[in-house]
């Protein structure tokens, strides 16, 4: 499964009855992970610790693009 091309998945997927899990909650959930990570990263005063979980943010803001590509992806496939 090509993680960089969600949205040609999608319509394969569906079809068989599955949901992605990336758009379970949205990208408005996966921001709020992220954002509580950075809060989270400013509390540990360990670098390699502090590192890790800004890592972790930015692994959710990718989800969270993910999610919103395939909702645009969604959207264009269900037309107007």
């Amino acid at each position: 499964m090509s993680v960089g091309r969600p949205a040609t998945l999608r319509p394969k997927l569906l079809a068989q009855g599955l949901k992605l899990p990336l758009a379970v909650g949205g990208s408005e959930h996966w921001r709020k992970r992220a954002e509580e990570a950075r809060r989270l990263a400013e509390q540990i005063a360990d670098a390699d610790a502090k590192e890790a979980m800004l890592e972790v943010a930015k692994s959710y803001e990718r989800i969270a693009a993910r999610a919103e590509a395939m909702a645009a992806a969604s959207n264009e496939e269900l037309g107007p």
